[in-house]
């Protein structure tokens, strides 16, 4: 990654402030719902496991999926991946297809970045901003 990432550097060093304020940046991340309890309990020899000394808790907590892009005028959109589903090809088309020009016009961008996650490389994805002629940087 360190010499992909010092190709992009080098490859684009010249590139003055105008150009990089045509850039949309895209990323999708996971939240997780993260239970934090710390608590000391006194309670009376053998009473371990009563239930007025437990608390419940999650071995696998909910999580959701977001994607969001920004640009040099702010946040371009957050979209939320229904409740237990994951990003892939098609879903990662369907998101571009509604968000993506939309949010590219408004924020006057015409180049797109996003990161070297498998579901940007499948021929899908490529396919759909080729056709749209949305500009990708490498």
């Amino acid at each position: 990654m360190k010499a992909k990432w010092l190709a992009f550097a080098l490859k684009n060093q010249d590139w003055m402030l105008a150009q990089w304020g045509k850039v949309m940046f895209s990323d999708e991340s996971t939240l997780q719902q993260l239970i934090v309890r710390k608590r000391h309990v006194r309670r009376l020899y053998g009473t371990r496991f009563n239930e007025k000394y437990t608390i419940c808790t999650m071995k696998h907590p909910p999580s959701q999926m977001v994607w969001g892009a920004i640009s040099e005028d702010g946040v371009a959109g957050i979209s939320f991946l229904p409740p237990g589903t994951t990003m892939n090809g098609p879903r990662y088309v369907e998101l571009l297809a509604e968000k993506l020009k939309i949010h590219m016009a408004v924020h006057n961008c015409s180049i797109f970045m996003q990161d070297s996650a498998p579901y940007h490389q499948l021929k899908v994805a490529k396919t759909f901003l080729a056709e749209n002629q949305i500009k990708v940087l490498d």
